[in-house]
């Protein structure tokens, strides 16, 4: 499913009879539910890091996660069971670790552009309006 930085204003993380009953079942310490203040729902996920909040998305639960019922549980297990929890992880991980060094690559570019143009604006005698090619690293204007 998808990656999810567990907010505390969005989400509320609570250890349900439904996330230890496949805890048990797929020898997995790290499984977690969730509510989503976006989406209403109950999500069953597995944390891929506790210190940074990251959870990858396994299941959605529904609105009421006491409405699990059997087939679902025999269903996810049979799903899951196969998989390499610390493999998988590994490479979640590495994902996000380059997903994140790409956006502060671009980052820096975007402020070296923005850097460039207001330098050559200077260098005419044009003073550029203060926020507008401010980049947000060094505090500049709205998003």
């Amino acid at each position: 499913m998808t990656t999810t930085y567990i907010d505390a204003s969005r989400h509320l993380v609570k250890d349900t009879p439904v996330a230890r009953m496949l805890r048990k079942r797929l020898n997995c310490p790290d499984i977690v539910t969730f509510w989503s203040a976006d989406t209403g729902q109950w999500i069953l996920g597995y944390w891929i890091s506790r210190r940074a909040g990251l959870v990858d998305e396994v299941e959605d639960l529904g609105p009421a996660f006491e409405a699990v019922t059997p087939p679902l549980v025999e269903m996810i297990a049979a799903c899951w069971k196969p998989v390499n929890w610390k493999e998988k992880k590994k490479r979640l991980m590495s994902r996000e670790r380059d997903r994140i060094r790409k956006r502060n690559d671009q980052i820096m570019e975007d402020s070296e552009r923005w850097n460039w143009a207001k330098g050559r604006l200077s260098d005419r005698g044009i003073n550029p309006v203060p926020y507008m090619l401010d980049s947000r690293m060094t505090g500049g204007g709205p998003e």
